[in-house]
């Protein structure tokens, strides 16, 4: 979903409806081009994403947002080595080019943030919540993020990149 809401203003362009924000649940792989090429090449991307450094581009999020997109929560795992860093520069070029972006780390794993969605929880009631409301761009937070925020402590502390 984060690719896709990076492309958000092509997508526009080909019919489909507009969604009102993206909520992007423990990617590391907003930068799949650092993800292969930098200090620690992951091998696990290598793999997955052939060898062509055209194709990488293509794939990550962080690459194909050059516009402004609708507001974009990205929930990202302390556990991981490097999906906090790489949402991070991805929140920080959202919002450099205007968008509302958050970035929430969170002291859960992966398989964790995914399991605790759904559930009757405040986790989920505040997830469910967060893409409903126009948000303007200027505002330094956002009822539903700072709801959602306050639900997950004391694991869980936003970030304003």
């Amino acid at each position: 979903m984060s690719l896709v809401s990076s492309n958000y203003n092509t997508i526009m362009t080909s019919g489909i409806m507009p969604w009102l924000g993206t909520i992007s649940l423990d990617i590391s792989g907003y930068d799949i081009v650092k993800k292969i090429t930098g200090p620690n090449p992951s091998e696990f991307y290598k793999k997955k994403f052939s060898e062509s450094p055209d194709y990488w581009q293509k794939a990550s999020p962080f690459h194909a947002l050059n516009n402004k997109i609708p507001p974009f929560l990205a929930i990202c795992s302390r556990r991981s080595d490097d999906a906090c860093s790489q949402a991070e520069n991805f929140i920080r070029k959202a919002e450099n080019l205007g968008s509302y972006a958050k970035l929430l780390p969170v002291g859960l794993s992966h398989g964790e943030i995914n399991a605790e969605l759904g559930k009757d929880s405040c986790y989920t009631n505040s997830q469910k919540a967060e893409p409903r409301h126009s948000v303007n761009a200027n505002k330094s937070s956002h009822p539903d993020t700072e709801k959602l925020c306050r639900c997950l402590k004391p694991y869980a502390q936003v970030k304003d990149s």
